[in-house]
């Protein structure tokens, strides 16, 4: 489509290039029967004028005699040229008298003599004696000299954009121009010698069509070739020649009729015919400039796609080449030049077809006109050739096309086609195809298992045949929808060869307008657990209608699916009910709502209490995953009102009971002070500084177990302790009261947080308190660096580390650990027992005591890292 329209645009370039030249050359030819007819019309009326006297005299001025003859001649001078009915002789005869009655009239008014060329006119009253008898006009003879002249020279070529005739002519059309506006402007010297020797409107009009034959009586050349060529030239021309002519004329004649009727005054007239004419010519300027422009953008677009069409078959990646009448290959593109060894030989500077299956088609298609077509291989590559002859030029176009792609295609068709055959014996349902009355024509493996039947006897059965009476009868086969490619899936009742009867699922379908296909599965199973997951589900429901606890289910928009009868009876019928309104009679979702958490995936457990029963409800919500893929919300209310109400009384009552216990660690706390006060009067009266030792370390033991009843007074817990800060405090406490003012003790302490039992931090807290005492009392004499490291750790989650050692001058190498003598270590071991822990001393540098205590659920210990 695209190429055709192309051609046709050039096509209808040059049409319309000859159209022109035709149209304009049928002018010419219109103008000189005219031209022809104003001169013999105006002799007749000479003649008829001879024969009446005046009778027949015109009011007006008429031509004369020889300027009738001499428009007679030239009408048939430029007759002769456009129709070329006759020798160019005559058309040169006629130009040649033209010229000369000119030329002649020109001779006696230049030198001013009388050579009586007015001798076939007759005197009338306005007959002057003299020179100027009843000749001619001066410019009237100057045109037809100029006309003849013109006339004889038309066919002369030149290189300029003028000929010499055209040349000649539009003097003459400058002298009418001239002439007119003579009349116009009554400017008499420019029309008229004499006032009874004027150019006469008739001749002055004839002229104008003289002017107008003889620019176009050979319109394909000089100027005119431009004025009838398709270029932006010409349309210019032809659009703009003639108003550019004829606008300021008309507008120049409208102002002189004004001027002469006395309408207008010379400088108004002047004004206004200058505006309006710039007005009138700026209009169609600029009228055509848009035109044109339009025509230029259109004749780009057709030239650059004639451009690319001219390009196409050179470009084209498909083999093209053309072979003349003697099997000559003298045209071939890019794309078939790497073809031509295959079927050519090179002679000379021309591939030759050799090879006889390419003789031979060639030849079968240019004698029988025929279209013939060859498939050929080159390398991995195939193509397929099309012979096209065009008898009445005497060649042949051979376009070729890559099917490499469409070869590769059908082998892939064809493996495919294997592979689906393949597929469809492997397919583990059964498949069966059948024609528009049921019967079958093809089934695999599988269906011939399924029934029973072998392939054979499967295609002799229609598909009636092989279901159940009853099963067909409530629900027949719907050929109709099938057959408006509707697919249909329905189960069915099959019978096998054996007259067993098994449960399928059928999906039926039409493949084309002939062929039904037929997916079999076979269900027996699938029904047997249906059967079995829809007892189940019944004895799901049974057991959530006889739960205690209420339950139902919504979906995502607050429709409730299900409720049991527990909530059924506390909350009335669930039907057609939304669960904000069925419980909380709102309008709208909760604003206690889970259901986003729930719908996200997440289980919730919170409590609620109904503000109309003021009862309490236990809540789990919980997502539920339905078959369908969509998600509803489980929701199981257990009523825990009552149990709401046993909590706070135990709340209640443990609260009492801590008061109890807090006000117990107070008193017992307070009783051990009043002890270790009444020690200490008893250690202010003793002066012997062993019974004062025995006192003081006597009090700080007291001290060490009121401060564990303190620090279960002061903590939330009533009985755990935490070490870290109980140790803390018990060693802060000693090294005040124990540490020598002239020594200073640096103390490096690294403990967790670990929490124990009172029955723990008691012996613990003790031990503490006597290694740390004997430490400051024995482990530094002489020394000038003090330092005791204290470590608490919990070890591999169920055993606690306590070391406290120092760089002191250790323990004597004859102190025995295990039965001591001295009070200190003596209860250092019965606490250590009492713990069920192990004691290690190391002395190397000092000496370190290292305590690992082991617990279980009777120990109570939290670590808090």
């Amino acid at each position: 489509m695209v190429l055709g329209n192309t051609f046709r645009t050039q096509e209808d370039a040059n049409k319309n290039s000859l159209d022109y030249v035709i149209l304009f050359s049928k002018i010419s030819e219109i103008a000189s029967i005219i031209v022809f007819s104003t001169g013999l019309i105006a002799l007749v009326v000479w003649i008829l004028r001879f024969f009446y006297s005046q009778t027949l005299c015109c009011k007006y001025e008429m031509m004369r005699v020889n300027a009738a003859i001499a428009f007679i001649l030239t009408g048939i001078s430029l007759w002769s040229l456009q129709t070329k009915r006759h020798k160019m002789k005559l058309s040169f005869i006629c130009a040649f008298f033209t010229f000369l009655i000119g030329f002649l009239t020109v001779i006696e008014y230049v030198f001013n003599i009388n050579l009586g060329l007015e001798i076939f006119m007759w005197r009338g009253e306005n007959y002057l004696n003299g020179v100027y008898n009843n000749r001619i006009a001066f410019s009237t003879a100057l045109n037809f000299m100029l006309i003849g002249t013109s006339l004889m020279l038309v066919d002369i070529k030149t290189k300029k954009m003028f000929t010499i005739s055209q040349l000649f002519i539009a003097f003459t059309g400058i002298i009418t121009i001239l002439s007119l506006e003579g009349y116009i402007y009554n400017v008499s010297s420019l029309y008229a010698v004499h006032d009874s020797i004027t150019m006469p409107m008739d001749a002055l009009f004839t002229f104008f069509i003289v002017f107008v034959g003889m620019l176009l009586v050979r319109p394909d050349k000089g100027f005119m070739k431009t004025v009838t060529s398709d270029t932006i030239g010409g349309l210019i021309t032809r659009r703009m020649l003639i108003t550019v002519i004829s606008i300021p004329t008309v507008f120049d004649i409208i102002g002189g009729l004004g001027v002469h009727f006395g309408l207008l005054t010379d400088p108004f007239s002047d004004a206004v015919t200058m505006i309006f004419t710039m007005i009138a010519l700026v209009y169609i300027v600029i009228k055509n400039s848009i035109l044109i422009n339009s025509e230029e953008i259109k004749r780009r677009e057709a030239e650059e796609l004639t451009e690319s069409v001219a390009r196409f078959p050179n470009e084209n990646p498909n083999p093209v080449f053309r072979i003349n009448n003697v099997r000559e290959i003298i045209y071939a593109n890019k794309a078939s030049r790497g073809l031509l060894p295959l079927f050519s030989t090179k002679k000379d500077d021309a591939f030759e077809i050799t090879d006889n299956m390419w003789k031979q088609r060639i030849n079968n298609a240019l004698s029988n006109n025929i279209l013939e077509e060859i498939e050929i291989m080159e390398g991995n590559k195939n193509f397929h050739f099309t012979i096209a002859p065009l008898q009445e030029k005497h060649y042949i176009n051979i376009y070729g096309y890559d099917i490499s792609n469409r070869v590769r295609a059908e082998e892939l068709l064809r493996i495919s086609e294997n592979k689906y055959r393949t597929l469809v014996e492997q397919a583990s349902d059964g498949i069966m195809l059948s024609d528009l009355s049921g019967n079958y024509i093809d089934c695999n493996t599988k269906a011939s298992e399924m029934l029973g039947y072998t392939i054979d006897e499967i295609l002799k059965l229609n598909v009636r045949e092989i279901i159940e009476p009853d099963n067909l009868t409530k629900n027949p086969i719907r050929f109709d929808l099938l057959r408006t490619g509707e697919t249909i899936m329905t189960e069915r009742r099959l019978i096998r060869k054996d007259r067993t009867v098994f449960d399928v699922e059928i999906s039926a379908k039409m493949l084309n307008n002939s062929i039904f296909q037929a997916i079999i599965r076979d269900i027996t199973e699938r029904k047997v657990m249906e059967a079995t997951l829809e007892f189940e589900r019944k004895k799901l429901l049974n057991i959530m209608d006889t739960m205690h606890d209420g339950i139902y289910i919504i979906d995502n928009k607050f429709n409730l699916q299900y409720a049991n009868p527990t909530i059924i009876r506390e909350f009335g019928n669930f039907k057609d009910n939304k669960c904000f309104s069925y419980f909380h009679q709102l309008g709208g979702a909760c604003p206690w709502c889970k259901n986003i958490e729930v719908f996200q995936g997440k289980t919730v457990h919170w409590e609620f209490t109904m503000a109309k029963s003021k009862k309490t409800y236990d809540v789990i919500d919980t997502p539920l995953n339905n078959p369908d893929g969509s998600v509803s919300k489980l929701m199981i209310l257990r009523d825990i009102t009552e149990r709401k109400a046993m909590e706070e009384k135990l709340k209640k009552s443990i609260h009492e009971k801590e008061l109890l216990l807090k006000e117990m660690h107070h008193r017992v706390k307070n009783n051990l002070q009043l002890i270790s006060g009444l020690l200490g009067l008893q250690f202010m009266q003793i002066e012997d500084e062993t019974y004062r030792a025995i006192f003081e370390e006597s009090q700080n033991r007291i001290k060490t177990i009121a401060m564990i009843h303190e620090r279960l007074y002061s903590s939330k817990s009533l009985v755990d302790v935490n070490m870290k800060e109980y140790i803390f405090n018990l060693i802060t406490s000693l090294n005040s009261s124990f540490a020598d003012k002239n020594k200073e003790v640096l103390l490096n302490l690294d403990m967790e947080n670990i929490c124990v039992g009172i029955d723990v931090a008691i012996p613990s807290g003790l031990i503490i308190n006597e290694i740390f005492t004997n430490i400051l009392k024995h482990a530094f004499i002489g020394k000038e660096i003090c330092q005791v490291n204290i470590t608490l750790k919990l070890k591999n989650d169920n055993e606690i580390e306590l070391s406290i050692g120092d760089n002191g001058i250790g323990l004597p190498e004859n102190l025995d650990l295990i039965n001591p003598k001295s009070l200190g270590l003596t209860i250092i071991t019965i606490l250590v027992k009492q713990l069920d822990a192990v004691l290690e001393v190391d002395r190397t540098n000092g000496t370190k005591y290292t305590i690992r205590l082991k617990f279980d659920d009777s120990v109570t210990c939290v670590m808090e890292r």
